[in-house]
């Protein structure tokens, strides 16, 4: 009986989670596609740059066709946070101004 319990506790914990987690996407703001690769989350392999015929390198495992830099191979543009930290100096301020 106790297992029983503990099981419908976990099933009940997981389905809450789900959710939560679905209502969380459904505010999201819509994420851009790469501007690197379109969306597609590949780009071509430096290998295929400087080969005649032959296409395979141990990066793109011979597809030629590697995941993009730019978004991981997502797709989807990669949101960066900057904290930008502006000190003022009043000696840098007075050679300015003139005073």
């Amino acid at each position: 009986m106790l297992t029983q319990a503990v099981s419908l506790v976990a099933v009940a914990a997981a389905a809450w989670y789900a959710a939560r987690l679905a209502s969380q996407q459904e505010n999201a703001e819509p994420r851009q596609e790469c501007g690197v690769c379109n969306g597609t989350g590949v780009v071509p392999c430096i290998c295929r740059r400087w080969s005649d015929s032959d296409v395979g390198c141990a990066t793109c495992n011979g597809r030629g066709m590697m995941a993009c830099s730019s978004c991981g191979g997502g797709g989807t543009a990669v949101p960066i946070t900057a904290k930008l930290i502006i000190r003022r100096d009043e000696n840098d301020m007075n050679r300015y101004t003139g005073r």
